[in-house]
Formats: structure tokens, sequence, C-alpha cells
């Protein structure tokens, strides 16, 4: 006679990590004009003077900031019997900063020196192998819910039938740049830090904002891209029936 089989449970649990991301990059537009090519050049250099400034205030943590050759215009404008010509200096540069960079002291300073840029762009790492310590608290929490189971069912928790952990599945969400903090400390015009992405993407936190150039609020109201990887697990349990 065969000995009967005891029943099974079979949980399932699951963990969502945010994605870190790899680099911050935000393009920064310079441009200088003059009555001649040498004044424009003159005044271009002091633009670039101004962001390197900017930059090197954030130490180690930029991985690049170089700008491109600017590209050149000439316009003439007559005044009478004479002719006015202008040259103009068209250039851009992109900064790409490690995670830890003070984010916010990078816009706040190509604020204040009147520098232009476009919304920031962030590129994230691959998902790559999961930590160990995240397949050990999905098997523990897994084996609690079995636990807390079969206790209400009166039987006991028995050995591990089966084991599965699913391909991890990615989910991408846009979110605002609205995670601002006040720095009563800072002159009347830098008075936030911007936070880079944490667990501040999923709180919808509306702050009080102070009063900003409106380049900040802009930037506020830009939309990135933010990814969270699903680790999940799947355990069948024997049940001891007593």
């Amino acid at each position: 006679m065969s000995k009967k089989k005891n029943p099974t449970i079979n949980v399932q649990h699951k963990i969502r990590r945010p994605r870190p991301p790899k680099h911050i990059a935000i393009q920064v537009k310079l441009e200088a004009s003059g009555e001649s090519r040498q004044l424009a050049y003159l005044e271009y250099e002091n633009e670039l003077r101004k962001l390197n400034t900017i930059v090197e205030g954030l130490g180690d943590l930029v991985i690049s900031s170089a700008p491109k050759v600017p590209s050149e215009r000439v316009s003439e404008e007559e005044k009478g019997l004479r002719t006015r010509s202008t040259t103009t200096l068209e250039g851009e540069a992109t900064i790409q900063l490690l995670p830890a960079a003070d984010f916010g002291a990078l816009i706040c300073g190509l604020v204040e020196a009147g520098l232009t840029f476009e919304n920031p762009s962030v590129e994230y790492e691959i998902a790559g192998d999961v930590p160990t310590e995240v397949y050990e608290e999905l098997a523990a929490n897994a084996r609690a819910k079995a636990e807390a189971t079969a206790r209400g069912a009166g039987c006991s928790l028995g050995s591990v039938v089966e084991i599965t952990f699913p391909k991890a599945e990615a989910f991408s969400s846009n979110s605002k740049l609205r995670w601002l903090w006040d720095r009563p400390r800072t002159p009347w015009y830098r008075p936030v830090d911007l936070w880079w992405p944490s667990t501040h993407f999923m709180r919808n936190r509306e702050p009080e904002l102070p009063s900003l150039d409106t380049a900040v609020y802009d930037l506020l109201d830009a939309e990135i891209m933010s990814y969270t990887d699903e680790i999940s697990i799947s355990v069948v349990y024997e049940l001891d029936v007593a």
C-alpha cells in the first residue's frame, strides 16, 4: 500500500529594487557675440570660464565636460551710411556626473552664471546579477508566508519540494524632478538642493518652493525615466498534517 502524499503549498514573494543610475548628463548651451571675431572669442572664453568654475566645484564626481568647437555666424546691420558686423559663436558642452555628485549645486550654479541648459538625461546600469542577500530576503519572506498559512490551517510546514526564480521583470516610469530641499544658509537665489534619484521618485511630494529663476521651475517640471527591477521567488512546501 503506497504512502499517502502530504498536501503542498505554493508561496510567492516579490521584491522591487530601484535600478541605480550609471551617470547623469546635462547639456549646457554656450553663446557669445562681438563686433569682431576676436571680441566674440574673448566673450566665449569668458562663458567657458564660468562653466569650468562650476564644474571644478563638483570635484572628481564629474566624468566629462569637454565643450565642442563652436560654430560661427556673421551678421550685418546697416546703420545709416555704415554697416555694423557682429560675430556670434554658438557651442555646447555635455556635463556627465556620477550619481553621488551634487546635482543641485550644478543647476543652481548654471542659473546663477546665466548659462542655459537642456533637461537632464539619465543612463542606467544594465540589469545584472542579483545580490545574494536579495535571494535570502526573498526566501525568508516566502517561508514566513508559508508558516503563517500552515498555522492558520492547523498544520505545520514540512520540507521544501521545489524552488524557482522567475526571470526578473523591469518596470519603467516617468518622474518629475521635484525633490527640492530648503537651504537657508545659501543666498536668496540658491535656496535649494536637488536630490538625485532615490525613494523620492515614489513619494509624489509637492514641496513649497521658494522664489527661484524660471529655469529651475522649468527643470522641476521636466520628466525623466526611472527603472525598477522586480525579482521574485516561488517555493513549494510540504504540509505536515497532524
